[in-house]
């Protein structure tokens, strides 16, 4: 906008709000196109009186807002007249983003087939397979076998596609989706990132991983930590809690919160960057947190919070448990079957409870199965998630949180 102040007046103090004119420029209209000079303006087209077919053509146009608007007349349409054009964009279409909106497009309009995605998932591009990858998720559920054509994507040599299926395999239950969530921890395990990935998708698998995790040498020390926190804090089978305890794989990171304070003590002096923060949340915090659109509610509200002064979100995040709220405190349930189970207390009655572990899934309790509860005073969050990360890293995440609504 043609406006001197582009923030919200709310979020201005009230003493520095009092100095300016909030409105100024606002009789100035807005600036909707830039050209450069002696240039003139190039026409947009009119899409909405084209067919299904022309709309499919258009997404072949090197100018990426013309795309987006033919992907939007598309969905917006739902002409079955684009479907043949928008299968053959996916194999032939001559740019990457043109095969990855023709594949978007039918799965929006629900016609994204198997072989459209197979196709896609042997392109040249990483950002094709890792976008087939994604939008094939569905196909986990629908055709058991398509976790086939997913796991040879673990040897895939681009780290974001990889990243991808490790995401990705969360969703599929199958017994091979385990085995190649495995193999990637083997491979890829010394990445905070792709571990991350990976343990944000170990529930469904987590018996095959914890047990690759507590045998393997390849596997760094602060990522079998955080498997062993897993363990006893979710509601894993007691005997895999029991073996993760005896392993006791010792942290990569020092125990001593207070020592980790101060060798990122800089980090909250530093002019971290939010758009290089979003990655690193979504990598390490987005399992719990919901922030910037991107993330699961599970644990506190983040944009919520009231001080967000660096010093304060670095004790936050690194020592999670010097206060730990009484609504978020971790609790340890043993049932009367032998059953153990962990997690937060979401809700109470007279006659039971439920219990959300970090996945966000919601499991009732009723009291009477209950043999032992106890409350470990501790955070579900996990101490270690700084490993790997150096205090410039740290100071683009605190960024991030400060800055996100």
């Amino acid at each position: 906008m043609y406006r001197f102040l582009v923030e919200h007046p709310r979020w201005i103090q009230p003493r520095r709000l009092a100095k300016i004119d909030a409105r100024a420029g606002s009789d100035r209209g807005r600036i909707y196109r830039v050209l450069p000079g002696g240039k003139k303006a190039r026409p947009v087209p009119d899409l909405t009186q084209r067919s299904g077919a022309g709309l499919a053509k258009a997404l072949e146009s090197p100018n990426g807002t013309l795309r987006e608007l033919a992907h939007q007349q598309i969905v917006w349409s739902a002409d079955e007249a684009a479907v043949p054009g928008l299968r053959r964009l996916v194999r032939t279409g001559s740019r990457p983003q043109t095969r990855v909106q023709a594949m978007a497009a039918l799965a929006e309009l629900g016609r994204l087939a198997k072989r459209d995605v197979a196709s896609a998932l042997g392109d040249a591009h990483s950002a094709v397979r890792r976008h087939a990858i994604r939008l094939s998720e569905p196909l986990l559920t629908d055709d058991p076998n398509w976790i086939e054509h997913l796991a040879k994507r673990a040897d895939d040599p681009d780290s974001f596609v990889r990243q991808q299926l490790a995401y990705s395999l969360g969703q599929a239950t199958q017994p091979k989706a385990g085995k190649t969530l495995t193999k990637l921890l083997l491979r890829d395990a010394a990445d905070p990132y792709l571990a991350a990935a990976i343990l944000s998708s170990s529930l469904p698998h987590f018996a095959a991983i914890q047990k690759t995790a507590l045998s393997s040498s390849s596997i760094p020390e602060a990522v079998g930590k955080q498997i062993q926190q897993i363990a006893t804090r979710i509601g894993a089978k007691p005997e895999i809690i029991t073996e993760a305890e005896s392993n006791k794989p010792q942290p990569a990171v020092a125990t001593n919160r207070s020592d980790v304070l101060k060798q990122f003590a800089q980090a909250a002096a530093l002019k971290g960057t939010s758009a290089d923060g979003r990655a690193i949340f979504q990598a390490r915090c987005s399992a719990c947190h919901k922030l910037g659109g991107i993330g699961n509610a599970v644990g506190p509200d983040l944009a919520a919070l009231t001080d967000k002064t660096p010093q304060t979100l670095l004790i936050g995040t690194i020592d999670p448990n010097r206060e730990v709220s009484e609504q978020y405190t971790a609790f340890l349930v043993r049932l009367k079957s032998g059953s153990t189970l962990g997690g937060m207390i979401a809700d109470e009655t007279a006659n039971g409870f439920t219990l959300r572990g970090v996945d966000g899934k919601p499991q009732t309790i009723l009291r009477a199965d209950v043999a032992e509860m106890k409350a470990t005073r501790r955070s579900l969050m996990p101490e270690g998630l700084e490993a790997g990360l150096n205090p410039n890293e740290m100071a683009n995440l605190l960024a991030f949180i400060a800055n996100s609504n």
